[in-house]
């Protein structure tokens, strides 16, 4: 996602999530049934933080995210990433 700008920032409090143009979303904090506004399109991504071990769905470019494990509270998706592959990465 390098050369992408920051988009949709969102704080709700105890929770923040913000864009990546319209490649990914990275939300962190208190994320249990935080609801955000993302600008991918619909479909389902797995979250790449945790290797893909759990999935977020995106719909009406709305996603309710929850944290993988209690005491992590990141979670990232992008279009086309897998478990190996983060499109536009500089690897």
């Amino acid at each position: 996602m390098s050369g992408t700008g920051i988009t949709n920032y969102q704080n709700q409090g105890d929770a923040l999530g913000f864009g990546r143009g319209n490649l990914g979303f990275i939300a962190m904090g208190n994320l249990n049934g935080k609801t955000f506004s993302v600008p991918v399109p619909d479909g389902e991504y797995c979250d790449v933080v945790h290797e893909c071990q759990q999935s977020i769905t995106v719909s009406g470019g709305r996603a309710t995210i929850r944290m993988y494990q209690d005491n992590d509270p990141v979670v990232a998706f992008c279009v086309g990433c897998t478990a190996n592959t983060i499109p536009g990465s500089k690897e």
